[in-house]
């Protein structure tokens, strides 16, 4: 069962048309966590541990969403602007001042652009915001432990 904060999540997601991720939450939550559980048989003295599947609390599952935010909001578009600059400078000559600029094209030659500089600044907002809701939900979380 997933917790009504993780469905308004999930919904605004597809509400916004980022189904991909809406399913990658929806499956994380709905497949559970693989967690030790101990079985004491009575004719024995040893306790045996065996594998259970068994649910999220909805402290992980706010962490699972948020998570999965900022892998492809933010970790993503760090990793396309970081490639980039590699790119730029391994094609770059050595003996020229002038960068090489990677493009990458569509089938019809026009530039795919999925993270576009004038909106870096909302991206680092977005990643304070979302690091700092993780933190809260991490620190709740191992209360709750």
């Amino acid at each position: 069962m997933i917790s009504p904060d993780a469905k308004a999540i999930v919904g605004t997601l597809r509400d916004l048309r980022f189904d991909w991720i809406a399913d990658e939450i929806e499956e994380v939550i709905r497949s559970g966590k693989t967690s030790a559980k101990k079985d004491i048989e009575p004719t024995s003295r040893h306790a045996k541990q065996d594998l259970a599947t068994t649910s999220y609390s909805e402290t992980e599952e706010q962490l699972i969403c948020l998570r999965t935010l900022e892998a492809y909001f933010i970790e993503l578009s760090q990793v396309w602007e970081k490639t980039n600059q590699i790119f730029g400078e391994l094609l770059t000559p050595k003996d020229s001042f002038e960068p090489v600029v990677v493009k990458i094209v569509d089938e019809d030659g026009q530039p795919i652009i999925p993270f576009e500089s004038k909106h870096m600044s909302e991206r680092d907002s977005l990643g304070n915001q979302l690091s700092m809701a993780i933190g809260s939900l991490q620190a709740a979380y191992y209360q709750e432990q």
